[in-house]
């Protein structure tokens, strides 16, 4: 019976630690949750976004002109760069980027970016 407690109180400790480790708590104040970038450029360029992730997090993007130089990290604050193609296109065009927390699904900021077309 002894022994019984002793592989229970190992394996709750096993899945607490798993838990702590996916989803820490962290002071993230500091950081926005939602960008709006108005590029006052149709040329490409590189923009950067800071965050903070209290797990692992991905990246998704809605256009092939607007992408990550990063698509997944850890825990931790974070400088994501990302890599805007020239507008060739005629038109304004908008992109949405989504960081999201691997552990909860939750979106963890999401990134609005409008170039304007060549004048």
């Amino acid at each position: 019976m002894k022994r019984y407690f002793i592989y229970l109180a190992i394996a709750l400790t096993s899945l607490l630690s798993f838990n702590s480790c996916c989803c820490e708590d962290a002071d993230s104040d500091d950081y926005d949750t939602h960008y709006v970038d108005m590029l006052d450029t149709y040329k490409s360029t590189e923009r950067k976004y800071k965050f903070f992730s209290n797990g692992d997090w991905y990246v998704e993007s809605d256009s092939e002109w607007c992408q990550p130089q990063r698509w997944h990290g850890h825990y931790g604050h974070h400088t994501l760069r990302i890599n805007i193609e020239k507008n060739r296109t005629g038109e304004k065009r908008e992109a949405k980027i989504y960081i999201i927390n691997n552990c909860s699904d939750e979106e963890i900021v999401t990134i609005y970016i409008s170039q304007p077309s060549r004048r």
